[in-house]
């Protein structure tokens, strides 16, 4: 399921195969993965930039938090960068998450309980479709 998004190069504001930053991958699996559309948080529309100052104000409907221990794959996990939590990937098993970003470049799958990362993660969150997803397949 997860093996077309790694190695898929990081761009700033990317949205496609041809390129994506973190927000971007995750937008791209839920759409090619789960057929649920997030807003892009391009900026380019109004509708984009509500949406993101939701999130930053912690409301993230229709996002919500989960326990780590009922992490399914294409759960998003967030992390903090320089202090900041604004950076994002997916679950692609309990343990482990794929993610891209500028500072390593190309999308990789990581444990997310190193002790790199584990001091970076922040939460865990579902997306309220997800749930309507995972009864149907």
């Amino acid at each position: 399921m997860f093996d077309q998004y790694v190695g898929l190069p990081y761009l700033d504001h990317g949205r496609d195969h041809k390129g994506v930053d973190c927000w971007g991958l995750l937008r791209l699996i839920y759409a090619e993965q789960a057929n649920i559309t997030l807003p892009s948080y391009s900026y380019d529309t109004a509708e984009d930039r509500e949406a993101a100052a939701r999130i930053i104000a912690g409301n993230e409907e229709p996002w919500f938090e989960i326990p780590e221990c009922d992490v399914l794959p294409l759960d998003a996990v967030l992390m903090t960068r320089a202090g900041v939590e604004c950076h994002v990937g997916v679950i692609t098993r309990r343990g482990y998450v794929l993610h891209i970003g500028l500072d390593f470049g190309d999308s990789i799958v990581e444990p997310y309980t190193t002790l790199r990362l584990k001091r970076r993660v922040t939460r865990f969150i579902r997306h309220k479709k997800m749930e309507e997803f995972r009864c149907r397949s």
